[in-house]
């Protein structure tokens, strides 16, 4: 047989024996479940026991789910050989990344990476979501992952443009598609930068002061029935952007409160994307269509932050939203200790969990925030903004939560 050259076409043959393999296992496992139970439950059993052989390997597979670089502590032994300028940090193998890329992105050589990990040095080692410690001296930004859907009239080209890629980067993440013409509606995977600076480097952003604002700006009654007494407006700040200028008075609790996350935010990540506010409350509060809240001055819908590639203004879908940024934004509303609850919608947990494992977040931490009684709850149609709602402060005795 001619002589397999190119490490797409590998990737293609190496994909269709996987899939020989997964379907003989499953035809394996029903056999085995006809033979073992003859009686009438048989239709069921071998579904139950293809489950129970594959819970295992399902939760391998989902135990690194997004490629992230996060920052370990470097302790004991480990101490000693960590030199100026060099941390150490966790990778994700994404899907068809060679060791040489690798490598090449953390500024170290492909026998260090090796010798880290206990890799074999005869083969090929690295597959999908396989984790590697690595002593960095490059520190790149976190990746996400996105999907696009092919429209009218494009080819790989065209979309590799688009998102700053290459074509041939495009067919190595859907080796599935890469041996055909683009068709409309087929879902491409695309992984992107992060708009974060490195993880592991120690950068900051420029520190932006929050403005003083008056007091006396109180909440009357329940953010759902309620009202804002003497309602202070959030001012025009560096730190964001307000979407609708008379839809931005608060509390003064809450206005101070948005701008000291919003700048601890900025400050501790490095972000320099936009911040959007898009509503608040009217002066004097009271309804606020289309929301049923927004009433008293407590409330706030913030658009989360975009990738780089999303036009300014343009309120990113889900898939747009860079996630590692909106863990951090989302700890930077919860460290104020002014926040009763953040709502969002729970088809995106999934990507807040991934992102926050390029922080170390263990999955203990990440449940005290998000989910169940803990501050981030579900809420239908939050899928690219948060909502957050403060306490009643100290001073507003009328106020009720």
């Amino acid at each position: 047989p001619k002589k397999v050259s190119t490490p797409l076409v590998r990737a293609v043959f190496r994909e269709r024996s996987a899939l020989r393999r997964r379907i003989f296992c499953n035809v394996k496992v029903y056999l085995i479940g006809r033979l073992w139970f003859p009686m009438r439950a048989f239709s069921i059993t071998p579904v139950l026991l293809g489950l129970l052989f594959s819970i295992e390997g399902f939760a391998n597979k989902t135990s690194a789910d997004e490629p992230s670089l996060i920052r370990v502590p470097v302790v004991g032994p480990q101490s000693r050989v960590v030199e100026t300028g060099r941390a150490w940090v966790y990778h994700v193998v994404i899907p068809w990344e060679r060791l040489a890329q690798v490598a090449e992105r953390y500024g170290v050589s492909e026998e260090e990476i090796r010798e880290w990990n206990g890799l074999p040095a005869d083969r090929h080692p690295l597959r999908v979501d396989m984790t590697l410690r690595i002593l960095a001296r490059k520190f790149p930004p976190p990746r996400n992952s996105l999907t696009h859907v092919v429209g009218e009239n494009e080819s790989w080209e065209s979309v590799a443009k688009r998102y700053g890629r290459t074509a041939a980067e495009l067919k190595l993440w859907n080796v599935q598609h890469a041996r055909r013409k683009l068709k409309p509606d087929i879902a491409l995977q695309i992984w992107m930068d992060s708009s974060l600076p490195g993880l592991g480097s120690g950068q900051k952003g420029r520190l932006i002061e929050p403005i003083p604002v008056p007091d006396g700006g109180l909440s009357v009654g329940r953010p759902v029935k309620g009202r804002l007494e003497n309602g202070v407006a959030l001012p025009p700040s560096e730190l964001y952007t307000i979407r609708i200028p008379h839809h931005a008075y608060g509390t003064s609790y809450a206005v101070r409160n948005i701008q000291k996350a919003i700048s601890s935010f900025r400050y501790q990540s490095g972000f320099k994307g936009e911040i959007i506010i898009s509503d608040l409350s009217r002066k004097g509060g009271r309804r606020l269509p289309p929301h049923r809240s927004h009433q008293a001055g407590r409330d706030v819908d913030i658009w989360l932050p975009a990738m780089p590639h999303v036009r300014p203004g343009k309120k990113p879908d889900y898939d747009e939203v860079d996630w590692h940024a909106a863990w951090l934004l989302i700890n930077a509303f919860a460290d104020t200790g002014a926040v009763k609850r953040i709502y969002l919608d729970r088809k995106v947990f999934k990507r807040l969990r991934r992102a926050s494992k390029a922080f170390g977040a263990s999955w203990q931490a990440y449940q005290n925030l998000v989910g169940g009684s803990s501050l981030v709850w579900h809420q239908p149609g939050h899928e690219s903004h948060i909502h957050v709602r403060f306490r009643c402060s100290a001073q507003a005795d009328r106020c009720r939560d």
